[in-house]
């Protein structure tokens, strides 16, 4: 067990990565990626459900150091959804080297993103560690802002896939996984590209959240 509270404060995301890499295709989007039971599944949902305090974390493409915002999550046990609340719009900038669309998502302030979770078995599972797949609402974050007092229409992609290639030149596949373990969970939330009025930027820059009950 203390492998596996280690394993999850160090973020294994990556790892996890593998396992769910052959489940998730441009095919089976809306499928459950799970071989749990029913009664498996909403046990899982129900023990996860509550609200989470905690940050969401990017990769500074200036510093090169990883940036954290503090934000709050609901994960609802009735749809198995996760809600933010107050989903930070400026992490979407890194990776976009366009000044004023940097501004633009920088002075954007917070927007409600909506995701379904969608559990999948392990071999932890019956210890309590959960491991969970996460899709936004039609992989879409879209809304109006102002800048320079004028109104643009943003919408933020997002994927449950990405090609990302690290500071450190390694490429490395990322899907939108999760886990969660004795109130604690992380989950990827991937931004493919960020779409500013008619320009489109690609990001391919991996976020993730982490937070406790």
């Amino acid at each position: 067990m203390q492998t596996l509270k280690k394993s999850f404060i160090m973020l294994t995301c990556l790892a996890l990565t593998a396992a769910v890499s052959s489940c998730l295709s441009d095919d089976d989007k809306d499928n459950n990626y799970t071989d749990l039971t029913p009664a498996q599944r909403a046990a899982q949902i129900y023990e996860m459900s509550g609200l989470y305090t905690g940050y969401i974390y990017a990769i500074n493409d200036t510093t090169m150091k990883t940036d954290s915002i503090p934000c709050e999550w609901r994960i609802i046990a009735t749809d198995s959804s996760l809600v933010v609340n107050n989903f930070p719009v400026s992490i979407a900038r890194y990776g976009i080297s366009n000044v004023t669309a940097r501004e633009i998502l920088n002075s954007a302030g917070t927007q409600s993103l909506r995701a379904v979770l969608h559990p999948y078995n392990n071999t932890a599972f019956d210890k309590g560690y959960y491991t969970f797949t996460i899709l936004p609402d039609n992989y879409k974050l879209s809304f109006v802002t102002e800048y320079e007092g004028k109104q643009h229409d943003v919408e933020l992609n997002l994927t449950y896939q990405l090609n990302s290639i690290s500071y450190a030149g390694i490429a490395t596949v990322l899907y939108a996984v999760g886990e969660y373990y004795a109130q604690q969970m992380n989950a990827y939330i991937l931004i493919k590209d960020v779409k500013i009025d008619d320009a489109t930027y690609t990001t391919g820059s991996p976020t993730y959240i982490y937070g406790k009950k």
